[in-house]
């Protein structure tokens, strides 16, 4: 099973394309949230973490990080 949803995964990196938001923080939830009403707000916290970390490479490799360093994470 994977940690992200890949449907939220690729909106919230397609939301950090399109605003050219550079590293996503938690303060952009809300904003993302709102822009696409259909994701949950957890989840997009999940998305940003595996994001960030892996340089928004792709889904498969936020999920590859996650799993190569779950340890790491709570959820």
């Amino acid at each position: 099973m994977y940690p992200i949803d890949q449907d939220t995964y690729d909106k919230v990196n397609a939301y950090h394309i399109e605003f050219k938001t550079g590293a996503l923080t938690s303060l952009r939830i809300p904003r993302i949230v709102e822009y696409y009403s259909d994701v949950e707000p957890d989840m997009v916290l999940k998305c940003i973490i595996l994001g960030n970390a892996c340089g928004w490479a792709s889904y498969k490799m936020a999920c590859g990080y996650y799993e190569k360093h779950k340890e790491a994470f709570k959820f």
